[in-house]
């Protein structure tokens, strides 16, 4: 595949609170809600998300296993769940149509899109600027403050380059004081 590059311009750092979480979630139809969730919490792309079968996911190990056909990057990935994702997809197996691959669907057929509902979801919870590939940003910013190793996180996303990674790695002003912070205390431990 060949992607247009982006100017500096075209480049999105929205990356959403657990507050603004916490509302578009309430503001969201149910059939919505398990799909923010999954991309909140594993970095997934929507495409991704949207295409998971039931052969794919490992409630045992707490996995999902995507083929490189599913992937934007043709490479096979591990997506480790936790306890939330691993609670959606519990739930949602306890509906499911035993022949029907799909995980996520509406009236038995498979959700393809999810737009028109999410930015519903949006203007009902008053979140301005934000799209659910944003919520990959706000996945790989929430790992890197929780400690993960730029690795890790990688491994989970997908992301081949630390180019690519660093454009959905966001540094705020919190990142910066705890930085600053930390300096400080080493410092104080040397004396």
């Amino acid at each position: 595949h060949s992607f247009p590059t982006r100017r500096s311009s075209d480049l999105r750092d929205r990356v959403i609170s657990k507050t603004e979480l916490d509302e578009l979630l309430e503001h969201s139809a149910s059939h919505l809600r398990p799909i923010i969730l999954m991309g909140y919490y594993t970095g997934m792309r929507r495409g991704e998300i949207l295409g998971l079968t039931w052969d794919q996911i490992n409630l045992t190990k707490g996995f999902i296993t995507l083929k490189p056909q599913d992937t934007k990057t043709n490479e096979r990935r591990a997506i480790p769940l936790n306890e939330v994702t691993t609670n959606v997809l519990k739930e949602l197996s306890k509906n499911r149509h035993s022949d029907y691959p799909y995980v996520f669907t509406y009236k038995g057929h498979p959700i393809l899109e999810i737009k028109r509902s999410f930015t519903s979801a949006c203007r009902r919870a008053r979140i301005k600027g934000f799209r659910f590939h944003d919520l990959r940003h706000t996945f790989v910013t929430n790992a890197r403050k929780a400690g993960v190793h730029d690795s890790i996180i990688m491994a989970i996303t997908g992301h081949k380059t630390l180019e690519m990674f660093h454009r959905y790695n966001k540094v705020d002003e919190d990142d910066l004081k705890d930085g600053a912070n930390a300096i400080l205390t080493n410092t104080k431990k040397q004396k």
